[in-house]
């Protein structure tokens, strides 16, 4: 989907812009051996409510979505990675129908994740 300057987003077009964002730039130069545990957690089936909002408020303030995407990337990463050591600390095998990060790439990679 491409930008309009002019044009406010609807969430559902946020969401979509921010995920082609996010899996085809946000994790450019990320280490090869955490880029699987992180895609796991980043895969997996989400509102993205934080990301929309950030993105909502760019608009709101008269800037594109566009010039917030490295921050709503940034609150989303961080949010998801909050899961996962959360997932750690409670010993869970399963998040949202998957097995957790930790159980399927070690607790290692998915605390250095």
């Amino acid at each position: 989907m491409e930008f309009n300057p002019q044009k406010k987003h609807s969430a559902p077009e946020l969401k979509s812009i921010f995920e082609t964002y996010l899996f085809e730039k946000a994790f450019e130069g990320f280490p090869s051996v955490l880029l699987q545990p992180a895609m796991q957690i980043m895969r997996t089936k989400a509102k993205r409510l934080r990301t929309i909002l950030v993105l909502t408020a760019c608009e709101a303030f008269g800037s594109p979505a566009e010039k917030a995407l490295d921050a709503a990337a940034a609150v989303e990463i961080y949010h998801n990675f909050t899961l996962v050591h959360d997932d750690i600390i409670d010993k869970a095998d399963i998040r949202r129908n998957e097995a957790t990060v930790h159980k399927k790439f070690g607790t290692n990679n998915a605390i250095l994740t």
